[in-house]
């Protein structure tokens, strides 16, 4: 086994075996809008019916479609928007752009492992087969299907060991770059059981590590002396 690990977009195929079972320190990073390798099933592409072709389904990005501003313009109290406005960025004000409420609403769906928007998408829409641990898979961009973040994060801390990532308290560092991005982290190691350091790293990004495009040197540090310890940790 690997001394630790560090990944970004570590969904895995259906084919997948791995199971780390808490034996490895691991920091794994997703873009919360990863086109390729999705961290929720409303991120990637959904098989929605095809009205122009009886029985068929068509193939959509799910903040596409009608359903998708519905979520969006739902801002009242106990409203899912509402929900992941609190949730990701308690105390902001709502923002008004289609792009910006969909990073949020994507975001706080992908901290949570899914489950902010399991149950608010219509039964009528599907996704990928089930995975190894009975979850929807997503479908990328290019029409692979896609363990979601919730998965991996259980291949991380043990197949065996079911983790609740809505059950994480997640927070924000490096300031306003951090900000920027919505950059938040949890440390996942008491929930799943690990004696080794177990994290999770959301961010506003796609398929790619965060701060590339404006502080590179945070990364760095980040991994380097606030993960890895300065190569000493085991």
């Amino acid at each position: 086994r690997p001394a630790a690990v560090v990944a970004a977009s570590a969904g895995g195929a259906r084919s997948s075996t791995l199971d780390l079972r808490g034996e490895v320190p691991a920091l794994v990073m997703q873009g919360s809008g990863d086109p390729v390798a999705p961290p929720v099933v409303p991120a990637g592409i959904m098989r929605v019916p095809d009205r122009s072709n009886k029985g068929g389904v068509a193939f959509k990005a799910a903040f596409m479609t009608k359903h998708w501003k519905k979520l969006l313009a739902d801002t009242g109290k106990g409203g899912v928007m509402r929900k992941a406005l609190d949730y990701l960025l308690p105390g902001s004000e709502m923002p008004n752009k289609h792009r910006d409420r969909t990073a949020i609403l994507l975001q706080a769906d992908a901290q949570m492992g899914g489950a902010l928007l399991k149950h608010n998408l219509p039964g009528t829409w599907g996704a990928g087969c089930p995975d190894a641990i009975g979850e929807q898979m997503a479908i990328g961009g290019d029409y692979y299907m896609w363990e979601t973040l919730g998965t991996t994060m259980h291949r991380v801390g043990g197949i065996g060991n079911p983790m609740k990532m809505s059950t994480l308290t997640y927070t924000t560092t490096h300031g306003k770059e951090a900000a920027d991005i919505y950059f938040q982290c949890a440390d996942a190691t008491e929930k799943a059981g690990s004696s080794k350091e177990l994290r999770v790293c959301v961010f506003k990004g796609g398929h790619t590590y965060p701060f590339l495009d404006s502080n590179s040197t945070i990364l760095h540090e980040y991994i380097w002396e606030g993960f890895l310890k300065g190569g000493t940790l085991s």
